[in-house]
């Protein structure tokens, strides 16, 4: 299924045209999400989870649906993200909301009274001790956030980096505090503060992984060793349980000197399954 999508600043001229305008989009486990200029989620696709309308006895949307909560239209928001089923927003004010598939904690809700099922309305995800709101005084604004299968990820303006959902290859980078862990060793089922990370740019999932791009320009990476994501070694075996700084494989590998070196200067990049690819600025 497509939709057209003209990503342009909002004018008057479009209010009579049957195009979505929307300066972001994310695709999920065969659902999308964009978001309008207006502040306004639309979303499209499978509807198996309720990650696009309340109207779950509906399972698929060929055409955009506006996202509602229960007290109407989820409007002010400044970033969204799509997971496997689920569906993340950032508000205006700083608050995350969650909806569709809980699955593993996905949506953060804490495992709390009935917010246990499949959520068709968006709920607000709790904050770091498990009362309040993610985003609160606790926390700073979130802006940005992040979802990959089950797992969750948000940035706040302060840059501290908080995450929830699937642990199962340790990609959350939270170390083995069982305190944190509600109901699984695999799961973290509210936000947590990832410790050693306070200037988080930009996050990048995998299925084995997750890199930190930080302000000052270093790869922080979590997750499987074994294929070489986490260092310059490729024999490496196990787990890396919290956020580490890439090794500058290139230093290393030509003995330039004696101290390993940190990957430096990234402005952007991608991940994928068995492979990393960062844009540098040469100094």
């Amino acid at each position: 299924t497509f939709v057209e999508v003209e990503v342009v600043p909002y004018s008057g001229s479009y209010k009579n045209i049957d195009a979505l305008v929307a300066p972001e989009v994310a695709a999920g486990a065969q659902f999308s999400l964009a978001l309008s200029t207006e502040g306004d989620v639309y979303a499209w696709g499978s509807n198996t989870y309720g990650q696009v309308s309340t109207s779950t006895e509906v399972k698929n949307f060929d055409l955009q649906q506006r996202v509602r909560t229960s007290g109407g239209d989820m409007g002010d928001i400044v970033d969204i993200a799509a997971g496997d089923g689920f569906a993340l927003a950032a508000r205006k004010d700083g608050t995350v909301w969650a909806w569709g598939r809980y699955e593993r904690g996905s949506l953060g809700l804490n495992n709390e009274g009935r917010f246990t099922g499949n959520q068709a309305s968006p709920r607000q995800v709790p904050g770091v001790s498990g009362n309040g709101a993610l985003g609160g005084e606790d926390t700073g604004k979130i802006v940005k956030v992040y979802a990959h299968g089950y797992s969750a990820a948000a940035i706040s303006e302060t840059g501290s980096l908080y995450v929830w959902g699937e642990n199962i290859r340790r990609i959350l980078g939270t170390g083995e505090n069982m305190d944190i862990v509600s109901y699984s060793s695999d799961t973290i089922a509210r936000p947590v503060k990832v410790p050693g990370i306070d200037n988080a740019v930009e996050v990048y999932f995998s299925d084995d992984n997750m890199y930190i791009l930080t302000a000052d320009g270093l790869v922080y990476a979590t997750g499987e060793k074994s294929r070489g994501l986490t260092s310059y070694e490729r024999t490496a075996t196990g787990k890396s349980l919290y956020a580490q700084p890439i090794l500058d494989a290139t230093d290393v590998k030509n003995q330039e000197s004696e101290a390993e070196d940190y990957f430096r200067n990234a402005l952007m990049g991608a991940l994928g399954d068995t492979q990393a690819m960062f844009m540098t600025m040469e100094l």
